[in-house]
């Protein structure tokens, strides 16, 4: 008997607390991302991101693909850092929805600024790749 409440009480906790491999790779990725950012690596950032992928950025602009790409490779803002402090990710089949905070150090007209973010991220796997088609933040 105690094996079986051993083993029933170790499959709940690996099912409520453990990730599967697609949400372990989804999360992996996001903070790739994160790095990318800080690291203005626009061909990597440009790889990940679908054609219409759309940007909410924490002051409600709206970014398109191209148009984020250029706000990084022109520096606008520097990322200084970005240090997540708790992500979760979700798994829908061909989707999956990343949520989570984190402190976003950013250079922006000389002036450097630290944000508390909440950010939600939307990937699709496409030809066995997950493409960013949408990404919302905001401050908290």
């Amino acid at each position: 008997m105690k094996k079986i409440f051993t083993l029933l009480t170790l499959f709940i906790v690996a099912n409520v607390f453990g990730q599967s491999k697609a949400e372990s790779e989804i999360l992996s990725l996001s903070k790739e991302k994160f790095r990318w950012q800080v690291e203005a690596k626009v061909d990597s950032l440009a790889n990940l991101f679908d054609n219409n992928v759309a940007i909410i950025q924490a002051s409600g602009a709206i970014k398109s693909k191209k148009e984020y790409l250029d706000d990084v490779k022109n520096g606008t803002p520097v990322f200084n850092s970005i240090e997540i402090k708790e992500a979760s990710a979700r798994i829908f089949g061909k989707t999956a929805i990343v949520i989570g905070k984190g402190l976003f150090t950013i250079t922006k007209d000389a002036t450097e600024v630290t944000y508390n973010v909440m950010y939600s991220e939307v990937y699709v796997l496409q030809n066995k790749k997950w493409k960013l088609v949408s990404r919302h933040s905001s401050h908290i």
